[in-house]
């Protein structure tokens, strides 16, 4: 098996042929290209699979599909180009490549945190009026 630091998956998820192949790859262009290993550091992969499609003339073709964290993105942009002629001329398909992102519901974020909005809130008590000076003369409703 190989070193699958390029690889993050959720769980006891298995590592395919495909996503092992394609973590491979991307670690020995890492290693081959020392201008971009910077960006290619921070690139990992969570799943990749082969897709079959059929096409307007009725011909079924295949494309790769990776999907990569969120947080991987930035540094993927800097590099995509290279990144996917390399692998499309390795894998022989087209590789399309898509961004997770895992929204985390504001409840599970901040529950310490709670805002409500005023409607929910209890009503405020009412202050004391302020005493008047001496001298100052006083308004009676």
């Amino acid at each position: 098996m190989f070193n699958t630091s390029k690889i993050v998956k959720k769980g006891d998820s298995k590592v395919t042929e495909l996503e092992e192949e394609l973590a491979k790859t991307l670690q020995h262009y890492e290693q081959s290209n020392p201008d971009i290993q910077a960006h290619l550091k921070l690139i990992y992969i969570n799943s990749a699979e082969q897709v079959e499609y059929k096409q307007a003339d009725g011909t079924v073709s295949k494309y790769i599909l990776v999907r990569i964290p969120f947080r991987s993105l930035n540094s993927w942009k800097k590099v995509s180009g290279k990144v996917i002629d390399h692998l499309e001329g390795k894998f022989r398909y087209p590789v399309v490549v898509v961004a997770n992102r895992t929204i985390i519901s504001t409840r599970g974020k901040f529950l310490k945190f709670i805002t409500l909005p005023f409607s929910c809130l209890p009503p405020l008590p009412k202050a004391p009026p302020l005493p008047h000076p001496q001298g100052s003369p006083q308004r009676h409703p």
